[in-house]
């Protein structure tokens, strides 16, 4: 009986032909035995969980149980799939259970009520009604998806919930979106209709847990005021101020200097090298009447940013041109290509160029509001999945 489980305990497998890309890959599951102590309730209605803070339960693949796991709960658990990175929103170490595992509670937690309002955070839980452990039970896919869309539930819950949709339709929505995503980066696996006497009786094993995907890139959600935020944090500590300046800098006058370094902008893109690319989900609004910006607005529960659509043009090869469609106003989008531009704004008296390098000689630096700061030059092609919020209603 194991009570720790370490990252050779997964076998990995080739690569699956043609699926060599973005660091997407196959791998077999280990069936182990574990025994340790709840400590987290990720979601009770997804069947998620956290083992001795720092293992994951996954328990969707069962049945419902009748008494809801609790923190504090000691369990025993036989014949369970360990998996290794299944999904890099979650622990590394996961722990998932099929219709031949069998899970025991040894001792109770002494903690009473609802689990899930005392042992997670608003931010880390999804919607707990059950929905995608059916939608996952009508679909079988695979639980790399699963996870990634029990997590997009959770983000979106938090940025959508309840100025844009009602919680129901989150659920629906996050699975919508995990098609779009895994089907266009060339993972998820899954389909086809389970054979639940195969997974109980046959030899050797094989059920829907014995392999599965693993893609470390896969989107990650971000709502519109942390991207606001993080583009706003990161526009001044990347700069050079000599950067600003033209190759001769060096004979610019005083004046000259902080003329030039009064204004400038930063560009980034949705595809960050080395870091996951980021997925942002709103709705595309009409600017009010007191905004500064007369342009269009991409908005969640949580904030908005100016944002213009692009399109590429068919007798310009490579050409972009802005793009606007009275239909699109009030759709529900989700983004996965976008350009960034952030304004920045610097009041200095430097003397000369020598003295760049002493913060002293800045009086003040900022970026406006992210509305009238930030925009987002959006991609037509790029805004792979719209839907109108009345059909989600």
């Amino acid at each position: 009986m194991m009570s720790h489980v370490d990252d050779e305990d997964c076998q990995e497998v080739e690569p699956e032909r043609g699926v060599n890309q973005s660091g997407f890959r196959m791998k077999k599951s280990r069936v182990i035995s574990y025994q340790g102590t709840v400590t987290k309730v990720v979601s009770e209605g997804a069947g998620l969980y956290v083992i001795d803070r720092k293992v994951g339960l996954c328990l969707a693949y069962q049945p419902t149980l009748r008494r809801k796991l609790r923190a504090g709960d000691s369990v025993e658990l036989h014949h369970v799939h360990f998996l290794y990175r299944p999904c890099p929103d979650f622990p590394p170490s996961m722990l998932c259970t099929c219709l031949r595992s069998s899970l025991r509670v040894t001792t109770f937690s002494r903690v009473g009520g609802s689990s899930s309002s005392s042992s997670s955070s608003p931010d880390s839980s999804c919607p707990g009604d059950g929905v995608l452990p059916r939608l996952l039970l009508e679909k079988n896919m695979s639980v790399s998806e699963y996870l990634w869309t029990c997590h997009l539930s959770s983000q979106l819950t938090h940025s959508l919930v309840p100025t844009v949709l009602k919680q129901q339709c989150v659920c629906v929505l996050s699975w919508k979106l995990m098609e779009c995503v895994w089907r266009r980066g060339g993972g998820g696996g899954g389909g086809g209709r389970r054979d639940i006497y195969s997974e109980m009786l046959d030899e050797p094993h094989t059920c829907p847990l014995s392999q599965y995907s693993t893609n470390p890139t896969v989107h990650q959600s971000i709502s519109v005021s942390e991207l606001s935020r993080s583009l706003q944090s990161e526009s001044w500590s990347s700069v050079s101020l000599r950067s600003l300046l033209s190759s001769g800098g060096s004979g610019l006058t005083r004046s000259q200097i902080n003329s030039a370094l009064a204004w400038s902008f930063r560009t980034q893109t949705g595809d960050r090298p080395g870091q996951r690319p980021l997925l942002v989900v709103g709705v595309l609004e009409l600017p009010s009447e007191t905004s500064d910006h007369q342009t269009l607005q991409l908005r969640d529960g949580t904030g908005g940013v100016a944002c213009v659509v692009t399109e590429t043009r068919e007798e310009e090869e490579g050409g972009q041109r802005s793009a606007f469609n009275t239909a699109w106003i009030g759709c529900l989008v989700c983004v996965q290509q976008f350009t960034m531009v952030t304004e920045r704004f610097l009041q200095s008296d430097f003397p000369s160029y020598q003295h760049l390098d002493q913060d002293q000689y800045i009086t003040h630096k900022h970026c406006r509001s992210p509305e009238n700061t930030t925009h987002l030059f959006l991609c037509k092609q790029s805004i792979f999945s719209s839907v109108d919020r009345g059909s989600l209603l």
